[in-house]
C-alpha cells in the first residue's frame, strides 16, 4: 500500500494477510480514507500492524447520488 502523511510524506508499506482478514480491515485501506495506521519497520521496509478508520470516503455513495440527480 502507498500511504501519504503530513509529517513523513509518501510511505510504501506492506499489509500482510489483509485479504484473509475480516472485511473491516480490507475496507479501511480503500483509497482516500483518512486512517490511523500503526507501522513497524523491519530493515528498510514498513509493515502495517493496525488500521483504524478516522473518516471513511465512499466513492460509490457519491456516484450513486450523482446518478440519481442525473435521472431526474
Amino acid at each position: 500500500v502507498t500511504l501519504f502523511s503530513k509529517d513523513y510524506g509518501k510511505i510504501m508499506a506492506t499489509a500482510y494477510g489483509i485479504r484473509k482478514s475480516n472485511k473491516r480491515n480490507v475496507v479501511s485501506l480503500n483509497p482516500l480514507n483518512e486512517v490511523e495506521i500503526t507501522l513497524s519497520q523491519k530493515n528498510n521496509y514498513y509493515v502495517v500492524k493496525e488500521v483504524e478508520i478516522i473518516k471513511n470516503f465512499n466513492i460509490h455513495t457519491i456516484l450513486n447520488k450523482e446518478a440519481y440527480l442525473w435521472q431526474r
